[in-house]
């Protein structure tokens, strides 16, 4: 992969949202080295639509939670100096219209990573990233997001 710092240390994003009683949304994102040890990790306030903005928001509010009130606000809240950040969830990709970092929606079902098709210069990076990692590898920190949103959540740290 190539990089005009190769000095500095490969730093990945992994972000993700979990769903908990009453429409509870809680995103996060753990930012780890090349090797998934951890650096960096952030969390949303828990985030409850109101049945107001169900109504006006209708099918689209699952979109706007993940990226404007999850996704834009967190990658920006980093302190980390990310290379590109990986989602599980495609509704993600959409913040990368505002953020300035690539965002790869990892497709376990194809086993590839899928860039924002209105950045077509970043597939050629997602191709290199998937070069370096396995989808495995990439995958599995999801599941430590998962389990720290859901100890966040039990614990009410962020309220």
């Amino acid at each position: 992969m190539e990089d005009q710092n190769k000095d500095k240390p490969i730093q990945l994003g992994f972000l993700d949202c979990n769903i908990f009683e009453n429409e509870v949304y809680r995103g996060g994102c753990l930012v780890t080295d090349k090797d998934t040890y951890p650096l960096e990790f952030r969390i949303t306030s828990p985030i409850e639509p109101t049945s107001l903005q169900n109504i006006l928001y209708g099918g689209s509010i699952v979109n706007y939670i993940y990226t404007e009130l999850i996704a834009i606000p967190i990658i920006k809240m980093l302190t980390s100096d990310l290379k590109f950040v990986i989602v599980n969830k495609r509704e993600f990709l959409e913040a990368r219209l505002k953020v300035n970092k690539p965002i790869f929606y990892i497709d376990q079902k194809n086993n590839k990573l899928i860039s924002h098709n209105k950045f077509p210069q970043e597939a050629k990076l997602a191709d290199q990233v998937h070069d370096l990692f396995t989808i495995n590898k990439l995958s599995e920190p999801f599941s430590r997001v998962k389990a720290a949103l859901t100890e966040a959540h039990l614990k009410k740290i962020g309220e």
